[in-house]
């Protein structure tokens, strides 16, 4: 990087110096004028490496309310965590906010895990939180709002869009919870669902 440092004019300032100064931090500036350009180019190369959509797997979750447990479904070819039909259960995960993420939209994967017909509600909400700020808070994103869809045959994979998480800032903490309410009326399966998994996509 180019540096100015002002030339000696001895005795004698002339218009010939004073050019040869102004030419001087002319270049000055159009190096760090380039340099500025260079950074911003960088920087937007770096975001178009962020990955647009991140899957965070069932085995990333640990179970928070009720006794959801990781099973398998698909004859055991898969590892799924098992709602129940009869209890309000949670699970957890929690993960840092992509860089260059402001906004994602949420599906959540899952399956019939039974031989019974109906629908499932779900719920998947959380909550952002910054340096300094207490985790003993309640989830702000998609708070008490319910998300219902019916179960396709055993084993099928069913994806159910849970809402848009917005306002964020990347590199805080995230939380996330997913939760099926089996006792509410708009639950009818009578079995137990299968979470695969959840996909956030970048929205912003």
């Amino acid at each position: 990087m180019a540096s100015y440092e002002p030339l000696n004019p001895g005795d004698k300032v002339s218009a010939r110096w004073a050019y040869e100064e102004l030419r001087r931090i002319a270049a000055v500036l159009d190096e760090l004028e380039a340099a500025d350009t260079t950074i911003e180019a960088a920087v937007d190369a770096l975001e178009t490496l962020v990955p647009p959509i991140v899957w965070i797997p069932a085995q990333s979750f640990v179970a928070v309310l009720g006794t959801p447990v990781i099973g398998t479904a698909g004859g055991g070819r898969r590892h799924v965590f098992l709602f129940d039909a009869a209890a309000s259960e949670t699970i957890e995960t929690n993960l840092a906010i992509p860089i260059g993420w402001s906004s994602f939209s949420t599906v959540i994967y899952w399956v019939n895990a039974g031989a019974g017909a109906g629908s499932v509600t779900w719920n998947l909400q959380g909550i952002h939180l910054a340096e300094g700020s207490s985790i003993n808070a309640a989830d702000n994103i998609n708070n008490a709002v319910d998300f219902t869809e019916a179960a396709g045959a055993q084993d099928v994979i069913v994806e159910t869009p849970c809402g848009n998480f917005t306002g964020l800032t990347a590199g805080r903490y995230l939380s996330l919870r997913v939760g099926r309410d089996g006792p509410t009326a708009a639950d009818t399966l009578g079995n137990d669902a299968g979470f695969l998994g959840v996909k956030l996509t970048k929205s912003n």
